[in-house]
């Protein structure tokens, strides 16, 4: 390993980001971002389910809700279990009708004491937090007598008591949010800057520009895994983003600095050699150091609730991302901005 050839293996490395962008291109158009409520608004309500919820019960409550909808009279709101084609027999399926029929009374009769629900619930997200008996249920665009329903209809199905079992109802508006995206792209955009001038100071411009560059290439790696799985976008993925940008860009001075030394020590070799010499040298370090954050990440993700997992798996994607970058792009990229300027200052 410690003879391997980045510099001669560069085009290897640049079919793989060219496979990545693409890939995510495809995911940005056909899939699209699952958007949360912290940047677009929307309501979110926290219930304490008085029991361990396992990914069955959350795909159950999000059912329930996206079942609800306004009955044919206006103070009517009921809630239907998806019907699902069965190979019972005449008997069986005369038994099951007639359940279902003595249940959709039961849950009409409770609705008729209900307000209507104006809206239909439109669900962002459903997860665990706390302790894990308690769900987080993120909604869009519903208004007050909405989200009363809801919350009646969830206590009245799964025996809660909502004076003791409602922990919480937060509105998110549309203002507050478009404040927090844009504090979120400003923050980003000052972390860019300052890095840029701080490499360009203690290395040169083409370093810097290499930088940023590998900078966007880590967070639209983020982007790309935030879209292929669906992770919410929500306010923890500034935090997350912000963590992955101060890991690559102090993994890729790393290597930056030992070119420096290299290229004073070995001043008559030609740059991209010791390029390709310094990357050698500090791969054992970039490769126990990712191993060490993913390892200690790995941990938060396998324990953690699904609020955690949102906010540590992004960041594990990242750190992965910014060892390849530091590691086969960034001595790869400066090496030849320096040939296309014909540069040869550090």
């Amino acid at each position: 390993m410690k003879n391997f050839d980045f510099i001669k293996n560069r085009k290897v490395f640049f079919s793989i980001v060219a496979v990545v962008f693409v890939i995510a291109i495809a995911s940005f158009i056909f899939r699209g971002f699952n958007v949360d409520i912290d940047f677009v608004g929307g309501t979110m309500i926290q219930l304490d389910m008085n029991r361990e919820l396992t990914p069955a019960d959350l795909n159950d409550i999000k059912s329930t809700v996206d079942a609800m909808n306004v009955g044919d009279a206006p103070d009517k709101l009921y809630y239907s279990e998806p019907v699902e084609e069965s190979g019972e027999t005449a008997e069986e399926t005369e038994a099951i009708e007639e359940a279902t029929e003595e249940t959709a009374e039961t849950e009409e009769t409770v609705a008729e004491e209900l307000p209507a629900i104006v809206v239909k619930p439109e669900v962002s997200t459903v997860q665990r937090a706390g302790d894990g008996t308690n769900v987080i249920i993120k909604l869009k665009e519903i208004d007050s007598v909405t989200r009363d329903a809801v919350c009646n209809i969830l206590a009245g199905k799964y025996d809660l008591d909502l004076t003791e079992d409602l922990m919480g109802v937060t509105n998110v508006g549309a203002s507050v949010s478009s404040d927090l995206r844009n504090a979120a792209i400003v923050a980003i955009i000052v972390v860019i800057i300052l890095m840029l001038v701080y490499i360009t100071i203690r290395f040169e411009i083409l370093s810097g520009i290499t930088a940023i560059i590998c900078l966007a290439h880590d967070i639209f790696v983020m982007f790309a895994a935030y879209s292929l799985l669906q992770i919410p976008l929500n306010s923890t993925m500034i935090a997350a983003m912000l963590t992955i940008l101060g890991y690559s860009i102090n993994a890729t001075i790393i290597v930056f600095d030992r070119i420096r030394e290299n290229v004073k020590l070995y001043n008559k070799e030609k740059f991209e050699n010791n390029v390709n010499l310094s990357i050698n040298q500090t791969l054992t370090r970039s490769l126990n150091t990712t191993l060490t954050t993913l390892f200690t990440i790995g941990m938060i993700y396998i324990f953690g609730v699904d609020s955690i997992k949102q906010f540590a798996l992004p960041i594990i994607i990242g750190v992965v991302a910014g060892l390849f970058s530091s590691v086969c792009l960034s001595g790869n990229i400066w090496a030849l901005l320096k040939k296309l300027f014909k540069k040869d200052r550090i």
